[in-house]
C-alpha cells in the first residue's frame, strides 16, 4: 500500500514537471487585395519545440527572423520547425500543424516598417491570419492572462 502512495506521488510531481505546450492545430492565412501595399508577403509559422529555441523567437523582429533564419535552422535542428507560404494579395492557405510545440510564432515580411511578428497561442486551436496593406492581425488568439 505505501509503495503505492509513492508511485502516486511521483506521478503527480512528474505530471507538474510537464512542459506546456500550445493547442494549435491549424493555421489559415488570408492576404488581402492590397496586402504588403500590393505586394507579395512571405510568412513563416516557426514551432519551437525546445525553451531555448522559443526564447530567441520571442525577441525577433520578422526583419531579423528572415536574415537569420538559415542560421537559426542550423543552431536549433532539434528546437525548431517552420512551415513557410509566399503569399499574393487575395490569395489564402489553411494548413495542418503537424507538430506539438511549446510556442509559435508568425513573422511576416513586409515592406512597411515594424516587428511583423506574433506569438501564436489560441483558443480554439486555429490560428486565422489576416495579412493587411501594412501589417498583420491573428484571429482566435487567446488573451492575456
Amino acid at each position: 500500500m505505501r509503495a503505492v502512495g509513492i508511485i502516486g506521488l511521483a506521478l503527480l510531481v512528474l505530471n507538474g514537471c510537464a512542459a506546456r505546450t500550445i493547442g494549435l492545430e491549424d493555421v489559415s492565412i488570408q492576404a488581402a487585395t492590397d496586402a504588403n501595399n500590393n505586394g507579395a508577403v512571405a510568412v513563416d509559422v516557426v514551432l519551437a519545440t525546445k525553451p531555448g529555441a522559443a526564447e530567441q523567437l520571442a525577441k525577433l523582429p520578422a526583419g531579423d527572423w528572415f536574415r537569420r533564419r538559415a542560421q537559426l535552422l542550423r543552431d536549433n535542428p532539434d528546437g525548431l520547425s517552420v512551415m513557410s507560404w509566399e503569399l499574393v494579395p487575395g490569395q489564402s492557405v489553411t494548413a495542418p500543424v503537424r507538430r506539438v510545440a511549446l510556442d509559435a510564432y508568425v513573422f511576416a515580411l513586409y515592406s512597411s516598417p515594424g516587428e511583423h511578428r506574433v506569438r501564436l497561442a489560441t483558443e480554439d486551436g486555429e490560428a486565422k491570419i489576416h495579412l493587411q496593406a501594412t501589417g498583420f492581425v491573428v484571429e482566435g488568439l487567446k488573451k492575456a492572462e
